[in-house]
């Protein structure tokens, strides 16, 4: 196991809030908080929360009930919100929202419905939107966009027609313009 450490940039101001298993990962600041991945015995790899106290420490959403892993990972702030990628037993790995609450943390769209994966990543914010990278059946793997509503998260366009991937690479930023690479043909 490792510590979840806080700091205030000196020495003195440096201490160990909790005890997390290794391999968690310290992921976004949050409306006061900071959330990250965290494992322990009674709910698997999951989204923590934290105020920077011990007590103030908890999980913030069983997303894979039980011991089961929702592996959430890929997060980004985005406005108000942040957006990763999670899996539950019902939809697979899909991407979600959290506004820092347990009632807030929700299923943003399921892109490959079912027990299938949309695995988003390369999230990139752009102008108004976040880009992402994500599979869905009909189109193979594509290029996406959110507001940060369901109904404002669409497929930005099916580059290379059908289920044949445009596998696009390298989202970056650029004043609000979006660059990146894919295979039309």
């Amino acid at each position: 196991e490792a510590n979840l450490f806080i700091s205030d940039g000196t020495s003195g101001g440096t201490n160990a809030i909790v005890r997390v298993e290794d391999g968690s990962h310290l992921v976004l600041s949050l409306n006061g908080r900071v959330l990250f991945s965290g494992r322990d015995e009674a709910h698997g790899w999951e989204f923590w929360t934290t105020d920077g106290t011990g007590p103030g420490t908890s999980i913030l959403k069983d997303i894979a009930p039980g011991t089961n892993d929702s592996s959430p990972g890929e997060f980004s702030v985005f406005g108000e919100f942040g957006i990763f990628n999670a899996k539950d037993d019902v939809h697979g790995a899909e991407l979600w929202r959290t506004d820092g609450t347990t009632d807030g943390t929700v299923l943003l769209r399921d892109l490959n419905p079912g027990a299938g994966d949309s695995s988003p990543y390369m999230f990139t914010v752009s102008g108004p939107y976040l880009y992402f990278v994500a599979v869905a059946p009909q189109m193979g793997r594509e290029i996406w966009r959110t507001d940060g509503t369901p109904e404002g998260t669409i497929l930005l366009k099916d580059i290379k027609p059908g289920p044949a991937e445009s596998e696009p690479y390298g989202l970056a930023d650029s004043n609000g313009v979006l660059f990146f690479s894919a295979r039309e043909n």
